[in-house]
């Protein structure tokens, strides 16, 4: 097979195809990284929204116990 002095120059070295392949691999967990810092993210705001939820029941729940204490009182008096 011969191939011409042109085409021998534009071939990739093989340390340019280690570099892009290096490069690529480099992206791949780059992403896989930014992906998984996301998944992070949005557990610790489920997380946190849940907790929210708990507190705002509990005091919903705590005024109603106040409410019917009051009502108790005045049905008392």
């Amino acid at each position: 097979m011969f191939v011409d002095e042109d085409t021998w120059r534009n071939l990739p070295t093989f340390a340019e195809r280690v570099r892009d392949e290096v490069n690529c691999e480099i992206q791949t967990l780059k992403k896989k990284l930014e992906e998984e810092r996301a998944e992070r993210e949005a557990k610790r705001v489920v997380e946190r929204a849940e907790r929210e939820a708990e507190r705002a029941t509990e005091r919903v729940q705590e005024e109603g116990k106040n409410v019917q204490q009051i009502v108790l009182k005045v049905m008392h008096d």
